[in-house]
């Protein structure tokens, strides 16, 4: 770890102190910005996976959905307020 900042020595050495330190300083903070960057990069590509996911999902149901609704469409027993309930909701 740093011991600190210089406190007694000839003003080169104080200032090549500072300078060290400003150094390591900028390197920690170049270091943690990277690891942020590729963090939110790859909650990134989980979120576009998410989204293909639901997105095929969707599509799904929604084919699924129809194919109920024309299942029981075609049902001969089916009162005509239901269909005209099912017509109405296929808009």
């Amino acid at each position: 770890m740093d011991p600190g900042p210089l406190q007694n020595g000839t003003p080169e050495e104080i200032e090549e102190d500072k300078r060290r330190r400003n150094t390591a300083a900028s390197a920690r903070f170049r270091a943690k910005k990277k690891q942020r960057d590729q963090q939110l990069q790859q909650t990134s590509i989980q979120l576009r996976e998410k989204v293909q996911d639901l997105e095929k999902e969707k599509t799904s149901l929604k084919a699924e959905n129809t194919w109920l609704r024309d299942l029981v469409s075609e049902r001969s027993e089916i009162s005509p307020k239901i269909r005209e309930l099912l017509i109405s909701q296929k808009r």
